[in-house]
This record gives structure tokens, sequence and C-alpha cells, in this order.
């Protein structure tokens, strides 16, 4: 029997006759077990390794990185996580961490997760907060998405910036560092001192058999948005100040006085403080959020609107601008070097901080029905150069390399 799940048919059992401490002790005993099982299974394997689910940026990078390479090499997912209870698949190992009640997911990528990972003969950290795993797992390369929560002038929590640097700091014992862009390459090597032929760019990619063009209209309807007015689309939590939704809806604010038949869709965690900022500027009526759209209706939401914002203060990649323009939905990005990078001229831009810059440039697009149809057939051309096949290959170069 597989071991993944022989384990999750283990643990799921539920003995109301059993102590609490005999409960503690046979969950122990079944991870240790467990470890040793899947250490016999994956030792001749590279292990890919997540703590983010397939719905958020890194841990789509993660899966498909895995869906493409085990294509070619015996590769394993590692999945981390705090959440025992719910269904994986039995496919992909399972690491459990602990439930902290402050900070968890930040405790368990630092403490916890890098003492479970089994063996394996090469591994791969998939974001910075694991980078502990080079510690004392070889061959290994971490992937750093970006620098953002190592910078102290940030609003993530001190507890968290502090053990994103230490993390980053074991990051740097590894064989090798993957990130997203040339421009996040400079900045590490600027600002951790890696030298450059250590690091290495692999693109993220777009997974062009779910996001592709659709008709209008049927994908309103499979999201329940109107079709008589022109939607604005953002993606991005409330409560990362980075994801800059407040400047967001400050600028929508700015051109709903001039175009009253439009509608802010936002998608992500919502909070107070936007809560507050929307019934501030009456716009209640104006914007739709949506905390978690449903995977399998996401390509929806991205051809359901006319122009996609992506203005991210600052980020190393954003997947949703690819694959919004996957969609054939035109796109107002961050004037950030990192944006400019990826889409070049194909996409038009904006500076995030400033709400008059970016109501000006959304307003010509809402007013340019012509302009907004040439970028859209313009982002279709340039997006076809980021396919996950790609990555996957531009990664199994540096994993070979690391393996030499």
């Amino acid at each position: 029997m597989n071991s993944k799940i022989e384990f999750k048919e283990k643990f799921l059992q539920n003995d109301l006759s059993k102590t609490l401490e005999q409960e503690k002790n046979e969950y122990k005993e079944i991870q240790k077990n467990y470890h040793t099982m899947l250490s016999n299974e994956t030792k001749d394997s590279i292990g890919i390794i997540t703590n983010f689910s397939p719905q958020t940026g890194p841990g789509r990078y993660a899966y498909q990185l895995f869906r493409e390479i085990k294509k070619t090499k015996k590769t394993d997912l590692v999945l981390c996580t705090e959440s025992p209870e719910k269904e994986y698949d039995p496919e992909i190992c399972v690491v459990f961490g602990k439930k902290y009640p402050l900070f968890s997911k930040t405790l368990n990528a630092y403490y916890i997760y890098p003492k479970k990972i089994p063996e394996f003969k090469l591994y791969h950290a998939t974001n910075h907060f694991l980078g502990r795993i080079a510690e004392t797992k070889k061959p290994c390369i971490v992937s750093i998405l970006d620098l953002y929560f190592t910078e102290s002038n940030k609003h993530s929590p001190f507890f968290s910036r502090l053990l994103a640097k230490k993390a980053i700091e074991h990051a740097k014992k590894a064989e090798a560092i993957i990130t997203l862009s040339e421009t996040a390459k400079k900045q590490i090597c600027e600002k951790i001192g890696l030298h450059e032929d250590k690091v290495f760019v692999t693109y993220m990619g777009v997974d062009f058999v779910k996001f592709k063009p659709y008709n209008k209209e049927f994908s309103r309807k499979k999201t329940s948005l109107p079709l008589d007015k022109k939607i604005i689309l953002y993606v991005g939590s409330e409560r990362e100040v980075r994801e800059n939704s407040e400047n967001v809806v400050k600028s929508f604010h700015e051109v709903h006085k001039k175009q009253k038949d439009i509608l802010l869709v936002k998608i992500g965690k919502k909070s107070s403080h936007i809560t507050v900022l929307i019934k501030q500027l009456e716009l209640e009526k104006n914007i739709v959020r949506i905390e978690r759209a449903p995977e399998k209706l996401l390509q929806y939401y991205y051809a359901s609107a006319d122009v996609f914002l992506g203005l991210d203060m600052e980020s190393g990649y954003s997947l949703a601008v690819l694959e919004s323009m996957a969609c054939g939905t035109p796109v107002l990005c961050s004037d950030r070097e990192q944006f400019n990078e990826i889409i070049g001229s194909k996409g038009m831009t904006a500076d995030p901080l400033n709400p008059t810059d970016i109501s000006a440039k959304l307003l010509r697009l809402l007013e340019e029905p012509e302009k907004l149809a040439k970028m859209s057939k313009c982002g279709l051309e340039l997006v076809r150069q980021y396919s996950w096949n790609k990555t996957a290959m531009q990664t199994l170069k540096v994993y070979d390399k690391v393996g030499e």
C-alpha cells in the first residue's frame, strides 16, 4: 500500500476510547513511522517542497513545477501544512506542523518543517520561508521569490521579518538560489551578498489549458457578474500593504466620478480598513469584494474584466498579470522595474503610489476601445513565452548543475 495513503488512513482514525495522552503518543509514533516510510520511497527522488496551497502564487509555482518535472525525472511534491484535518492528494507527501496561536505559518516554516522533510537525492525549497532546509538537507536549492518580508521598514510584523531574515541567512548555504526575474536577481545579489553565479532566473509560467480567452458574456454568467457594466478586476489581499488596495480603491473612486457604468471586482482577503474607506467614498454598490474565488472560476473572472489592475507596490513577480493576459484581458500594471521586465510595452503602466496617475491611465483605457483591443492582442502574443514547461526546463538545468 502507498505509504502516503496508509498514513492518511491511520491519522484520520478516531478512537474515542483513547485518552488525549495516548492520542498524542500514537500521533508521534505514526509521524516517526511515516517519515521513515517516506524516506524509503523518496531517497532516489527530487523533493519539491512548499508550504502554500495551489490557490496561491507560491503554491501554484511549486505544484506546476512538480507536474512538469515529474514527466522526465522521479519527483515528489512535499506539502507542509498545519491542517491535518483536510483531505490531501494521496500522491503527494504531506508533512504536518503544529498549530500555534500566532505566526503559525512562519514558526512552522522555520522550526518544524525542516526537521520533518523526508530524504531526497536533491531538495528544492520553493520559497525563502523554508530556507532553513538548506542548513541540513543537501544538496539543496532555494527559491527566493522576493525580499519584501526582510525589509525593516515594511508593514509585516517584526517577528515575521526577523525569522524571514534568519531563513534567508540559512538559504545562502544552499547550493543554488532560484528567483523569478533579473530584477529580483540583482536585488538578491546586492542585498544579501550572493555572487551572481549562484543565482539563477526562471520565469513563472501560465497554464494555457486553463487560462485562455473566453467569451465575455459567457464568463460573466459563470461568475454572476453584470453584463451591462465595464468591469475592473484586481486580485490581492487587503491585509497586505504592498498589494495596494487603498490606492486601487481611491483610483477607482476618481474614475467612477466620470464613468458611472463601471464596477470594481476585488478578489482577496478583506480588511476593516478598506471596508471603512469604501463606506467613506460611498462605493458599497460599485465594488464587489470576493474573499476567495473558487479555483475553477478564476479564469472566468479574468475573462469577465475589461481591464485587469496589477498595481503591487513591490513584488518579485505577479502570476495574476500573466494569467489575465492569457485570458485576453488588457493590463494596467505597476511601473516598477520587475513588471516592466515581464510585460515590456505590451501593457500600460502607472505609478502604484499615485491614485491620480492610476485613474488617468484607467480612464484613458476605458474611453479607447481600440486601445484595449490592441493591448489584448499584444498581451496574448507576449504571454506565449511564459509556459510552465519552459519554467520546468530552466529549473531542471539548475538541478543538473547542482547534481554534477
